[in-house]
């Protein structure tokens, strides 16, 4: 939407400027080099290389292409598809996954995510054929008639060979759960078939559209990087089959369809298209205008009611509203030109005439490429856009400001009089645009000595709207420094539009820009003139970002600057990232510690198989929830009638569906009482704003998601919510106070803090809170459940399929035996998919024994984010106590949790807080006391270390205070305090294999911590607008064995292949190929024969979740244990064949032969093996694991927009079973991490309690280009783990707690500025995630303390 390998590399280095010597050095570094556009269909002169005669005719050849037809005819992955009457609402990507195309995934269906990427071959409105990665999930099926199409299915699969892409996708081990992968390929096939030549940073720029919540993107990058800088002389060998890439079907693009809720009409002419209007006008219809339909994924977010259309027009073939071209006076872009289009043929202009009349367009391209995404500027319209604001007035247009700052005209045909006439773009907000079509803008030239500046401040740097935009408009005589006239200075973002601050720009009219007291009289008009409103989000931040970004203007104009400001001039230029990953690797060990990957290939073919691609069955019902919009209240009534009327309905369940004494599905089930159930369907009281009230079942889905508007809710007894742990506290919403499945362990002492405190030579006390993180796995919560003779079969989304199955037979009735539960794979989950998903199963098993049909539930992305919880918020209260030396003596620590609505998994939540607080740190003299507490918010549940990181944040930010307050550095305290050796924890956990220290010192060696410190401080000395910071942060994390029960079922067929089923649920964290790699090295047989089966609860019973760093670990102990069985019944047939034991070396046609023999012979090749860990002699963790990084970070302080510079990461893995896994878990790990920490901020509405921060529009994780520039990642060498698996240990989630590291830097970065602009100023501990508005708003200056000197 617009919204054992070393890689050797350099450091980076930064100057304090961060200038280019040239301004068009700049330029090149931001603009994306033109497309080779493919040949128009007549140009290759007949002959295909591939052999035989062309069969591609030129368009205007075709005798039919004037004729109407109600058919939509296109290739898909080179074979022809011919469609009629389509529905004009029918998106490409829904006709793909109702067919048998499934790689291309469904997500967002608003364009914020690439899961739904394919590559698009049409000819443009100029006869000019392109080929360009789109979102399909946006794109109108009627509208790719004599397009050609490809999937990743169209590339390449296992069976005949992968694609290049894909390959390359699984040798640099970028994909992990895989759900994302298909949408990477497809856009950079895309890319390569249009960019033969591109570079590596071109490379890295194309992906502002692609979101992935595992891989940390790093090996994403490098996996496509790997096709940069190579001269590709033969396209197809990277862009697909000839018949694919080339043939476009010869068709008729007068289309006209007539459906009974919409018809569809291709205008291929300008009077085509004012026809089409006017006998819409005449007949009262309303009508849209579609060209990429971009508009579709973000009219959502602002349209109160949907409106209805009757008449949709394509404007995609008609010329007059096509292509960019020169005039005399300036540049003309038709109203239906992509942004994409727009750039590159900017670039030209620009690249053909560098003078100053073209030296604007260099803004306007720079700012283009940060519209939307890649995919979105291949489709969207400038007209479009512009057409977006004037409907919702509330939307941010970057378009319209920039366009507004370079004074560009539109020219409107109007149906009224059916003429043309020239609008200025600065009225076009206040214009009436009804029956009004924008043909055309048309851009001045620059003038010599200009200044064009444009601004663009998100909460992201890539794909994410405006909290403020700007433009700058001026001529500036370069020998008075005089502005020559009266400037233009446009913002959009501070007021309810757009607007152009006139009384600034008076004030600054034939003013010296180089006036200090003119600057501080433009601020003090802007101030008052630009009066923040209320209806947006942050609105003093917002006000103040105007104030900053007139600044910054100010200093772009100088004729030259002292050297502390000129950082502030510019934006930062982000380089081509880079890494280096360090790991030992021991061939004699192979297949175990293998760095192998090779399995991800099918995930980028799109062959992997996630819930919601199974087939469709006959007689399948589609589920859709009601959800609550109140956050706390009761059921007055609900209104079925209207969903039931509509054709397809087949019924709507309600809480009265649900047995009345079972309809709870929380985790602790029965030990709950009444009040604390977490209901499948609500029967009275909503306890949430997102709670599931009623179910539609439908047998279309497009039916059943339109029929939840038209059951009707009211409401009573509506109470204002509790959202936050403060509110709570207040409200007394505690649980019980008696014992119950609520209650965490604890309190945990050691020593006599009372005592500790006293003798303390400094005190201090105060609160911490740290907020929560919303999941956002690309694969929503999905689940089909299958009537099946005596049983139901539950495929699902679930990372603990046993207990889905316990809790669907309590609330069903249904005895476990006739409950099967599978899982072949999750597209991601992160802990989201431990219990959340139950709800889902219930709800869809109640369905599906009532109508004795198939279910299908899978849910929208904004239903999942506001059904599902996230990490669980935390407040601290501390009270410390410290010696002048930084040791500290006494620490009091009381928590809060904030539960949701239901325990769930928060107790769980609160005891690895509990006993991950401490960190690796030994207090003396120590309390620690958790509670939980209960708001209208969703059920809050485990997010990949719950609880662990929120604990280390807190420790981290108590150290970092107490180094504050003895004046030392903080890697020095945090030293002073580290754990020694066989101490105890106050958990119990004696510290018997504590290394930790080596660990910390290998790490400051390698990153050169010192010196880079000193550095950063000389930086900060020299620069008065950009501050940098550098932090260090150590992680102690234990992990769990006792008590977890998995089992894992080998079994050898006689050809010699093995199949598994083990209890671990694959999420990308690859346990299914280290269970391949420890059983191909028990039984001694090559890794090719043995494969997985999907987790299943009739293969193997009673398991844990698939969680807390363990399952990996867990299900190769129980495969040993199997294969150890295995191995005792191969032993006398292979001392009999061979004369050796079962672990020597033997060749695959050995292995077969002693397997036929074993089977022969009646052994039973069969073995179940199982964990059942016994308590630690060394307390309640099996063992630790140990991490530690250092991260640099740079800082903008006048808006606060940040780079991190570089990471450094060592973790102790033990002997990594799989360091290309191990790898990507810290790379993942950590830079969701980065997400946390410094992004994805969860606001609610006060009022309704509903969640703000939905969708990819207002929700933003990290993209690829806000992870570390340079990003270094180390497996500790020499480090076995002597309780680990075959010496191993966990990565999954405690490499998630070093990117507190990036935090820390952060706000070094900022207290370095708070201390410039005021010497006694506080450090500030900034809120978690601390957003670029938090930074700015902390960062301890005002308007006074902007100097041009």
């Amino acid at each position: 939407a617009f919204s054992g390998s070393q890689t050797a590399i350099e450091p980076t280095s930064f100057s304090p400027c961060e200038m280019a010597s040239d301004p068009l050095d700049d330029f090149e570094l931001m603009v994306v080099t033109p497309p080779t556009r493919l040949p128009p269909p007549s140009a290759c002169g007949g002959v295909c290389k591939k052999g035989g005669p062309c069969s591609r005719k030129p368009v205007a050849d075709c005798a039919s292409v004037n004729k109407a037809t109600n058919e939509v005819t296109f290739m898909l992955n080179g074979e022809q598809v011919r469609l009629k009457n389509v529905d004009p609402t029918t998106t490409l990507l829904t006709y793909l996954r109702s067919s048998r195309f499934k790689g291309t995934k469904s997500v967002c269906r608003e364009g914020g995510c690439g899961a739904c990427t394919v590559n698009l071959r049409q000819q443009n409105a100029d006869g000019v054929i392109t080929s360009k990665a789109i979102n399909s999930c946006l794109r109108p099926l009627v509208t790719i008639n004599g397009c050609s199409v490809i999937t990743t299915e169209g590339l390449g699969c296992k069976s005949s060979g992968f694609h290049p892409i894909q390959q390359a996708v699984a040798d640099h081990a970028a994909s992990q759960c895989g759900f994302c992968t298909p949408g990477w390929v497809m856009n950079m096939y895309s890319y390569l078939a249009s960019h033969p030549d591109p570079s590596s940073d071109e490379i890295e720029r194309s992906f502002d559209g692609n979101l992935c919540r595992c891989t940390g993107y790093r090996p994403i990058l490098e996996a496509m990087k790997s096709f940069a800088d190579k001269s590709i002389s033969d396209i197809e060998d990277y862009a697909g089959p000839c018949n694919q890439r080339s043939a476009l079907p010869v068709v008729s693009r007068a289309v006209r369809i007539d459906q009974p809720g919409a018809s569809w009409v291709n205008a291929t002419s300008w009077d085509d298209l004012t026809g089409a209007i006017q006998q819409a006008v005449a007949g009262k219809q309303t009508y849209r205008l579609v060209a990429g339909n971009t508009a579709g994924g973000v009219s959502p977010y602002y349209e109160k009611t949907k409106v209805s259309v009757a008449l949709y027009i394509g404007v995609m073939d008609v010329p007059e509203m096509y292509g960019v071209k020169q005039t005399a006076d300036g540049v003309r872009v038709g109203g239906a030109t992509p942004f994409t289009d727009v750039v590159n043929s900017l670039a030209a202009i620009i690249n053909a005439d560098r003078s100053p009349k073209t030296d604007t367009f260099k803004g306007l391209v720079a700012h283009i490429l940060r519209i939307g995404n890649t995919q979105v500027r291949n489709e969207a319209t400038v007209a479009g856009s512009l057409m977006l604001m004037h409907a919702f007035p509330l939307f941010i247009s970057d378009t319209l400001t920039i366009l507004m700052g370079i004074s560009a005209v539109l020219n409107v045909w109007n149906a009224a009089d059916g003429k043309m006439s020239q609008l200025n773009v600065s009225d076009f907000a206040s214009q009436d645009m009804t029956n009004r079509v924008i043909e055309s803008i048309i851009i001045p030239y620059g003038k010599p000595n200009q200044h064009f500046v444009t601004f663009k401040v998100g909460s992201r740097y890539q794909n994410a709207h405006a909290y403020v935009n700007a433009a700058f408009n001026a001529v500036v005589d370069p020998t008075t420094h005089k502005i020559q006239g009266t400037p233009i200075l446009v913002f959009g973002g501070v007021v309810p539009s757009c607007v152009h601050a006139k009384n600034t720009e008076a004030v600054l009219a034939n003013a010296d820009v180089t006036d200090a007291s003119v600057l501080s009289a433009a601020l003090s008009a802007l101030q008052k003139e630009l009066v923040p409103d209320t209806t947006r989000l942050k609105p003093e931040y917002r006000g103040q970002l105007a104030l900053a970004l007139l600044y910054k203007c100010t200093l772009a104009v100088q004729p030259s600057l002292p050297a502390h400001l000129q950082s502030a001039a510019k934006p930062f230029m982000r380089p081509t990232s880079s890494g280096q990953q360090q790991f030992s690797s021991d061939p004699n060990e192979y297949p175990v510690s293998l760095p192998d990957t090779s399995y991800q290939a099918i995930q980028g073919s799109g062959e992997a198989v996630y819930t919601d691609d199974i087939p469709q069955m006959v007689g399948a019902l589609h589920a859709f929830y009601v959800l609550a919009d109140i956050g706390s209240g009761e059921i007055d009534s609900i209104d079925t009638s209207g969903a039931l009327s509509l054709p397809g309905v087949v019924g709507v369940m309600t809480g009265s569906d649900c047995p009345a004494d079972r309809n709870n599905c929380d985790l602790n089930g029965e030990a709950l009482p009444r009040d604390l159930w977490d209901e499948v369907l609500v029967t009275k009281t909503v306890q949430f704003n997102g709670q599931g009230l009623a179910l539609v079942l439908a047998e279309d889905p497009e039916v059943g998601a339109d029929a939840v508007s038209a059951v009707k809710v009211t409401y009573k007894n509506e109470q204002p919510p509790i959202l936050d742990i403060d509110q709570a506290i207040k409200a007394q919403n505690f649980y019980p106070k008696e014992q119950g499945p609520w209650t965490p362990p604890g309190p945990y002492t050691t020593g006599d803090f009372a005592t500790g405190y006293a003798q303390s030579e400094i005190k201090d006390s105060g609160d911490l809170y740290i907020g929560g993180q919303k999941h956002i796995h690309l694969e929503q919560h999905t689940c089909l459940v299958v009537p099946e003779e005596d049983r139901i079969h539950i495929y699902i989304a679930s990372q603990w399929p046993q207990l889905c199955q316990n809790i669907v037979s309590y609330v069903t009735g249904l005895p476990a035996r006739s409950i099967i539960v599978t899982t072949t794979r999750c597209g991601g989950g992160y802990g989201a998919k431990i219990t959340r998903c139950i709800p889902m199963a219930c709800a869809a098993a109640l369905a599906a024994l009532k109508y004795k049909r198939p279910v299908r539930l899978v849910l929208p992305l904004k239903d999942n984010m506001r059904i599902s919880g996230g990490r669980h918020p935390f407040k601290c209260t501390y009270t410390l106590g410290m010696a002048k030396s930084g040791k500290i003596n006494a620490l009091k620590l009381d928590l809060w949790t904030d539960s949701g609505f239901s325990v769930d998994a928060s107790t769980g939540s609160m005891a690895q807080c509990l006993e991950t607080i401490d960190n690796a740190y030994y207090i003396p003299n120590y309390e620690v006391s958790g509670t939980l507490v209960r708001t209208n918010q969703p059920s809050n549940t485990a997010m990949r270390g719950p609880g662990c990181v929120q604990g280390v944040w807190i420790a981290e930010a108590i150290l970092r205070r107490a180094a504050d307050l003895v004046k030392l550095p903080v890697e020095t305290v945090q030293a002073l305090n580290f754990y020694q050796k066989n101490q105890e924890t106050p958990y119990h956990q004696k510290l018997a294999y504590w290394e930790f220290q080596t660990l910390w010192n290998n790490l400051l060696l390698q990153a050169d911590f010192d010196n880079r410190k000193l550095a950063v401080q000389k930086f900060n000395k020299e620069n008065m607008w950009v501050k940098k910071g550098i932090a260090v942060t150590p992680c102690k994390y234990g992990i769990a064995w006792i008590g977890a029960n998995y089992g894992c079922l080998v079994q050898i067929y006689v050809d010699g292949s093995v199949v598994i089923a083990h209890s671990g649920c694959e999420i990308g964290q690859g346990i299914n190929q280290k269970v391949r790699q420890v059983v191909a090295f028990e039984l001694n047989c090559d890794i090719s024969f043995v494969s997985i089966l999907p987790s299943s609860t009739d293969k193997v019973p009673n398991s844990f979740p698939t969680g807390g760093s363990i399952t990996s670990d867990l299900c190769c102990v129980a495969a040993i244990d199997a294969c150890k069985q295995l191995n005792t019944t191969l032993k006398p047939t292979h001392f009999a064949l061979f004369k050796t034991h079962p672990h020597a070396r033997i060749t695959p046609q050995d292995w077969q032969t002693l397997v036929a023999n074993a089977v022969q012979s009646g052994s039973k090749l069969s073995a179940m093996g199982w964990t059942n860990p016994k308590p630690s002699p060394n307390g309640p963790f099996t063992y630790n694991t140990y991490g530690a990084a250092v991260s640099e970070v740079r800082l903008d302080v006048l808006t606060g927009e940040r780079q991190i510079l570089r990471s450094d990461i060592v973790y102790d893995a033990g002997v990594s079973l799989n360091p290309a896994i191990d790898i990507g878990q810290v790379e993942g790990a950590f830079v969701q991490g980065i997400g946390y920490f410094l992004h994805e901020e969860v606001l609610m509405d006060p009022k309704s309690g509903g969640l703000l921060s939905l969708g990819t529009w207002d929700y933003k994780p990290p993209f690829a280009r806000d992870i570390p520039i340079d990003f270094r990642v180390q497996l500790e060498k020499n480090v076995p783990n002597p309780v680990g698996v075959l010496s191993s240990k966990a990565t999954g989630e405690p490499p998630y707690c070093l990117a507190v590291s990036c935090y820390s830097a952060l706000m070094e970065a900022c207290n370095a500025a708070r201390t410039q602009f005021n010497s006694t100023a506080p450090a500030v501990v900034l809120q978690v995630p601390a957003t670029i508005d938090c930074v700015k708003m902390n960062s301890g200056y005002t308007a006074k303390d902007f100097v041009l000197a």
